[in-house]
């Protein structure tokens, strides 16, 4: 799902991409018009809501901007994401739980990079917009 950005020059993923990182099939729509970017996304999620049933009910949606300004490369995005639970790190720690979660925790994400004389610099940040309960299925 296009949340969060996970884009590096190492050889390995970054701590966020392994805890956060979600794969999942999904239908995604986007428009795209001079360096504005938005795009949509719904899915089935391996977690699902007690007592929900195995629906479609998992959503997020991120807008960016890039270009350049001279020698000057940027590209900035925000994202949202309806269920940061269902994330490939989260779900493995939930184990059995994870079709009976008690709510959903949306998340929240921005990310940017800059690259000036071939250095690139990039930044980012993400959080959970509510809290994680916890304790058994409180997530």
């Amino acid at each position: 799902m296009p949340f969060g950005g996970f884009d590096t020059a190492m050889s390995s993923d970054l701590l966020t991409k392994s805890l956060v990182g979600t794969k999942e099939a999904a239908v995604l729509i986007g428009a795209h018009y001079e360096g504005l970017a938005l795009e949509g996304y719904i899915y089935n999620g391996d977690t699902q809501k007690a007592g929900e049933g195995n629906n479609i009910d998992q959503f997020g949606a991120q807008l960016g901007y890039g270009g350049e300004s001279g020698d000057v490369g940027y590209n900035v995005a925000v994202g949202y994401i309806n269920n940061m639970a269902d994330s490939d790190g989260m779900t493995t720690g939930l184990g059995n739980n994870t079709t009976s979660l008690s709510k959903y925790v949306p998340g929240f994400d921005v990310h940017g990079d800059l690259t000036f004389s071939g250095v690139t610099l990039r930044a980012g940040y993400m959080m959970a917009i509510k809290s994680f309960q916890a304790g058994g299925t409180g997530v």
